[in-house]
């Protein structure tokens, strides 16, 4: 009888056991909708977020806590909430470097594939692009592409190519 109950009591005590505490899945995101996404109409490239709203060719290393490189086409992705009276601008700065290397650079900028303005730069340091901006080329929480196109841009032996050290972009009042 002794080696029944043995058994008996290891047999209940094998179906005893503790079970993890059960959690449901974590709710699952996609990416923004057009819908959610954060409105922005400006963007300083030392925000923390700054990388969010620049869609191509601009480093995503940040200098001097301040700016970032270009490359030949840097693009944006702005949300606007309204669209009457608004001028794009762009403060950026042109490398001594890079101008001794390439000459006069000159920077068209496109607003949702239409030109805004095009303007040549001979002389290096701090610069600003600013024209205002047909409401009609825009729409209201829809994304607004920006591009500007730096030419001549830099090429490094690596072929790292070089542009304008931007600084901060997006439209004001």
């Amino acid at each position: 009888m002794r080696p029944r109950l043995a058994a008996a009591v290891l047999l209940v005590a094998a179906a005893c056991r503790v079970e993890p505490e059960a959690y449901p899945p974590p709710m699952q995101r996609g990416e923004l909708s057009v819908a959610t996404r954060p409105y922005r109409h400006f963007i300083s490239m030392n925000d923390p977020d700054a990388m969010r709203y620049c869609l191509r060719d601009v480093s995503p290393a940040l200098e001097n806590g301040l700016w970032r490189w270009s490359g030949e086409r840097p693009t944006f992705r702005f949300v606007l909430r309204r669209l009457e009276g608004l001028r794009f601008t762009m403060d950026f700065s042109i490398a001594g470097a890079v101008l001794e290397q390439t000459g006069p650079q000159t920077v068209s900028v496109f607003v949702n594939g239409r030109l805004l303005g095009r303007a040549r730069y001979s002389q290096h340091g701090e610069q600003r692009f600013e024209k205002p901006v047909e409401p009609a080329w825009l729409k209201a929480g829809e994304d607004t592409i920006v591009t500007a196109v730096i030419e001549p841009v830099w090429v490094s032996p690596d072929g790292t190519r070089l542009g304008i050290i931007l600084v901060r972009a997006g439209f004001v009042d």
